[in-house]
């Protein structure tokens, strides 16, 4: 995992899974979240129970336009998204994710517009919430 300070100043970061498929539809069971609809996915997040699985709809998905809009992520729950899901937090948003929550898994995301350090900042802070790895991709400023 890369130390959190190496995270600063970088505006898009994509979330791949190895060996893990891409779903191009919702897994069985999972809240479908609408790009369309601002503020979509911490909406969902916060009237779902932990363990929930999140599917992000192919679009860009936004979080509101509150420096503190993110999504607060609850115990064992999934966040996928669909080929071309993006989480842009417009530069307007300090955080995508934040949260004490364990085993949170967040796979084939790209997030950009905001930082992620305070969710990498608390998963490293234990091995029980190591779940969540983000390799620097390209990126446009």
């Amino acid at each position: 995992m890369q130390d959190s300070s190496t995270l600063l100043g970088h505006s898009e970061w994509a979330v791949p899974v190895a060996g893990d498929s891409v779903n191009v539809t919702a897994p069985a069971g999972a809240i479908v979240v609408d790009p369309a609809v601002d503020n979509d996915l911490a909406t969902k997040t916060e009237a779902s129970p932990p363990g929930t699985t999140f599917w992000l709809a192919p679009g860009t998905h936004t979080l509101g336009t509150d420096e503190f809009n993110q999504v607060a992520t609850k115990d064992g729950n999934r966040y996928i998204g669909a080929p071309g899901a993006i989480l842009d937090g417009r530069r307007l948003n300090r955080y995508a994710f934040t949260s004490k929550a364990l085993n949170v898994t967040i796979s084939h995301l790209t997030v950009r517009g905001s930082s992620v350090v305070d969710l990498l900042h608390r998963l490293s802070g234990s091995p029980q919430r190591r779940a969540l790895s983000l390799p620097r991709s390209e990126h446009s400023s």
